[in-house]
């Protein structure tokens, strides 16, 4: 919607290369088998819904070749299905996947359309394809940020880095600055992380050896979209009653006061604790945590939202 008329012919190619890709996931899936992926659940339709939805968020007054198109959806197949697998064979078959639908869908040649990522050999590889990025943490405009794809590193590295200090140089750091490192792999795991936390609802689990790094990954990604940073204290003794006066709180400010925040969780306290497995399955898998609040608590809550719901219209 809003989109020039132009752009209509290359939303079948959308679609279709879409499911071209799933069904390769899923014929990945069958061939290697369930340790391909990291997610036990595997692949879905819900999928296929994470790679569209990007889409929306293309600034329509710049999105006026069918080329931008093409490479917003080989960014988003590669954040929402290739990122997820821990075979080469899966990868692979992704990838070539990948290129055959920008070929046959979209019509377009793929090594003079992505020749920008740098080539191996006259050929642009899997390798190449890390250069591809997109996010809302360069746009100017701060009330309606605009999905963009992310052509200078260095730039990318300067804000963030900008951020970071004006963070630190706050009362928000609360005596715990973030200390970044910028490598490579570092900017392209925070763009990653940048994307899932503007989508809706947006989640993700993330694997690695250092906890550390994570948290640092996930705090400057919060920091450069502005978001509140919670973390769930680490220690044996947290129990049932504190982690529900938390998780309510934070429920409450996103839910009817407009917040954003992100909450951080890290694998061993998981482990340690069952009561916050229980409920974040619950959440994730119903949109809820049952037995959390009052009726009357529901019923305030619903009046907040609503609330909030008229003035976004109003305005």
């Amino acid at each position: 919607i809003g989109f020039p008329p132009e752009i209509s012919s290359v939303i079948p190619a959308i679609i279709n290369s879409t499911l071209n890709v799933y069904n390769a996931c899923r014929k990945a899936l069958i061939i290697e088998n369930e340790m391909c992926f990291l997610h036990i659940d595997t692949v879905n339709l819900r999928d296929i819904v994470n790679v569209l939805q990007c889409f929306s968020l293309l600034p329509k007054e710049n999105a006026d070749n069918k080329k931008l198109f093409t490479r917003l959806w080989v960014h988003e197949i590669l954040r929402v299905f290739y990122d997820r697998l821990l075979c080469d064979d899966a990868k692979k078959m992704i990838y070539d996947s990948i290129r055959e639908c920008v070929k046959n869908n979209f019509r377009e040649n793929f090594e003079s359309g992505f020749e920008h990522l740098g080539k191996i050999n006259g050929l642009v590889t899997q390798q190449n394809l890390r250069n591809l990025m997109f996010g809302v943490y360069l746009s100017d405009n701060k009330k309606d940020p605009h999905y963009m794809e992310m052509t200078d590193v260095e730039q990318f590295e300067k804000k963030l880095l900008g951020k970071i200090k004006d963070f630190n140089a706050s009362e928000d750091s609360q005596n715990d600055p973030v200390h970044l490192f910028p490598l490579r792999t570092t900017l392209e795991m925070i763009s990653r992380i940048c994307r899932q936390l503007n989508l809706p609802q947006g989640h993700m689990l993330i694997y690695g050896e250092g906890v550390e790094g994570r948290r640092i990954t996930i705090r400057s990604a919060a920091i450069l979209l502005g978001i509140k940073y919670i973390e769930v204290e680490n220690y044996k003794s947290y129990d049932d009653l504190t982690w529900r006066l938390t998780i309510r709180d934070i429920i409450k400010r996103v839910g009817s006061m407009n917040e954003e925040i992100v909450l951080c969780l890290h694998f061993r306290q998981l482990e340690r604790h069952d009561f916050l497995a229980r409920d974040l399955d619950d959440f994730l898998t119903n949109g809820f945590i049952h037995d959390l609040f009052t009726t009357d608590e529901i019923h305030q809550i619903n009046e907040n939202v609503h609330k909030l719901m008229m003035e976004n219209e109003n305005n």
